[in-house]
């Protein structure tokens, strides 16, 4: 139901500048505050009559001898359309004698906070958390909060009016991580992140293992990247978040969720082209084609046109484009075989696929890419031009069983046109035996 992805920390502009059909008025506390309560804590709301901010007059106190103290509302299916929006609001703290709420914040669905700080602020003063994206009858929790570990004599006291929702024109920054989420990774795995959004200028991304701060990197660019060494960690999943700022200090987060296994971490990429960086006489480099037809025998009546794609790949300069310009009915696996080593276990692949009617990965017993031994990852992305990235789950080989090609394939229904990039396949280290789960610590 909530989907706030971006926070800007930009200079407020006051209301006066928004039209009034832009700004949506979600509190002025004129009427009364018993929609508002305690979040977490024992805080007392208060209905102040006597004094509100811009003009108005009343407002929102809330108060608390120590502890523990919020205040918050659920604004229910407030989100007239999709777009970006930031919360602006007046406050006071520590007035009337009382003592200032200490690191007073406040935040949206539970992050995403500006931190007010721990001064007593005795005149109404503007503030803001930023710029979020929301979907239409969007709903969220505004909570303003802090904690003290003691108590006092006096309340700690703060005041809060004029709470409005605010159209913003700003693109909430998101994007893309590699590896991609669900990857079992090994030793020292590089985690790269590409942003969107946002001013388009990127300064930092901060690396945040299991919600751990773990690395910064700082270094402007359009990507940001952290050398994860996995044999630091269990062999567990982690959650890996990545904070992106741009020079106009807006942020946004970017996540993934890794399976650590350092004895599958411990190889090389399998895929000599994955990335179809470099061709050869019309295919990339160790990559041969099969056509099989519907009973999966050798079949080239019809074959595809493969050429490189230039001009939207997934990463890189190129791409790989399979066509059939005739239906080659009923349907056909078309396939384009790369050797990979026949004697590791537990394989896994990641790649980018778009259009064709269906697209697939095989594992191949035989160099002739016509007996396989496993399916993996049925993908329908449609002939639109957006990449899906997928990641397979383990396939660990039975017995001799063990493959010795990979394969990219078209399973057609029709004409079309299938795209692939970015294929990585991993593998545990050589053995002539599959190292049971038992085993796996020996190789950390």
């Amino acid at each position: 139901m909530r989907r706030l992805a971006a926070i800007s920390t930009a200079a407020f502009v006051a209301m006066g500048s928004y039209a009034a059909a832009q700004a949506v008025l979600l509190d002025d506390f004129e009427a009364d505050t018993s929609d508002w309560g305690p979040v977490n804590a024992w805080t007392t709301i208060v209905h102040v009559t006597d004094d509100g901010a811009a003009g108005t007059n009343a407002s929102l106190q809330a108060q608390d001898a120590g502890w523990g103290m919020d205040a918050g509302k659920e604004y229910e299916g407030v989100i007239p359309e999709d777009g970006n929006y930031k919360i602006t609001f007046w406050y006071k703290n520590g007035m009337d004698g009382g003592e200032p709420w200490p690191n007073f914040r406040v935040r949206v669905d539970g992050n995403h906070e500006v931190n007010l700080g721990s001064d007593t602020v005795l005149e109404w003063t503007e503030a803001e958390t930023g710029v979020g994206w929301f979907e239409e009858d969007d709903s969220f929790l505004l909570e303003a909060y802090t904690s003290y570990s003691g108590t006092v004599d006096e309340l700690f006291r703060m005041r809060l009016d004029e709470i409005y929702l605010v159209p913003v024109d700003v693109a909430p920054i998101g994007g893309r991580i590699a590896p991609p989420n669900n990857l079992i990774v090994g030793g020292t795995q590089t985690v790269e992140v590409f942003p969107t959004g946002g001013s388009g200028n990127y300064v930092q991304a901060d690396f945040y293992l299991d919600d751990t701060l773990v690395h910064t990197d700082d270094t402007p660019g359009d990507s940001f990247t952290w050398e994860f060494d996995t044999t630091a960690e269990p062999d567990v999943t982690v959650d890996v978040r990545v904070e992106v700022t741009d020079d106009d200090a807006n942020t946004g987060e970017i996540e993934a969720s890794y399976v650590i296994d350092n004895l599958m971490g411990r190889t090389d990429n399998l895929v000599e082209n994955g990335l179809f960086e470099s061709w050869d006489a019309g295919l990339p480099t160790s990559w041969t084609v099969v056509n099989l037809d519907p009973d999966g025998d050798e079949n080239p009546a019809i074959e595809p046109v493969i050429t490189e794609e230039t001009e939207n790949p997934f990463v890189g300069t190129s791409a790989l484009s399979m066509e059939y310009a005739e239906n080659p009915s009923p349907h056909r696996y078309t396939l384009l075989s790369n050797p990979i080593p026949a004697d590791r276990f537990d394989y896994q692949i990641w790649c980018a696929v778009r259009g064709s009617t269906h697209v697939r990965l095989f594992y191949f017993q035989t160099e002739d890419g016509v007996t396989w031994t496993s399916t993996w990852a049925s993908n329908s992305p449609g002939a639109g031009p957006v990449w899906v990235e997928d990641v397979s789950s383990p396939y660990t080989p039975e017995g001799d069983d063990r493959p010795q090609n990979l394969a990219v394939a078209t399973h057609y229904f029709g004409t079309g046109t299938g795209y692939w990039d970015a294929i990585h396949v991993a593998a545990s280290e050589e053995s002539v035996e599959p190292v049971s789960v038992e085993q796996w610590d020996l190789y950390h």
